[in-house]
């Protein structure tokens, strides 16, 4: 983790130990990253050094690899981000709550979506309804996808709605909406 100075408590609340974030997330040990060289040493010398190294399946762009902390040890580039990325497809009994949690929120803010619907309204602003009902209503500080808010014939673009095409045309007269909510098959 990074080592903060005690100034940013004033902007971050109380800053948290290393035995803290062991606590809360479960693991052996963590270390400040201005002690990574010297904790790596301290285990003996490794053989390599496991990094990411892989490419989003999202948007095809590539993740890392960092550079080397120690010279002259290899950085292994070939395993870590295929175990990571299988780790993520398995979900425990809490995780797949938040996750029914947050589809019941969004489905919600869909249908008040559409209850907003009007001729002249802006896409941004039903955009801005679900977000807020999000937040204001399910208690989502953060979202779990922009939503498309697409009319006309921004509806025929399968990913309307991201930063290359912001939600931003006006409603004409006659609405219709149509959306498409992925549930990962959790709604049950």
């Amino acid at each position: 983790m990074p080592r903060l100075p005690d100034s940013y408590a004033v902007w971050m609340g109380r800053l948290k130990s290393p035995e803290e974030y062991r606590i809360k997330y479960g693991v052996d040990a963590v270390h400040y990253l201005d002690e990574m060289v010297e904790v790596i040493r301290g285990m003996g010398p490794p053989s390599c050094l496991h990094v990411l190294r892989g490419r989003n399946t999202d948007s095809d762009l590539p993740v890392g690899p960092p550079a080397p902390p120690l010279e002259g040890v290899p950085l292994e580039t070939d395993t870590l981000f295929d175990v990571l990325t299988e780790c993520r497809v398995t979900k425990i009994p809490e995780e797949i709550e938040i996750i029914r949690y947050v589809n019941k929120i969004g489905s919600e803010g869909h249908i008040a979506m559409m209850r907003a619907c009007r001729p002249g309204v802006m896409e941004y602003q039903l955009e801005s309804t679900f977000l807020h009902h999000c937040y204001s209503r399910g208690g989502c500080r953060t979202y779990s996808y922009i939503p498309i808010a697409a009319s006309g014939p921004n509806g025929a673009i399968l990913h309307y709605g991201h930063a290359g095409a912001p939600n931003g045309r006006r409603l004409a007269r006659y609405v219709v909406v149509a959306v498409a909510v992925s549930n990962c098959g959790l709604m049950g």
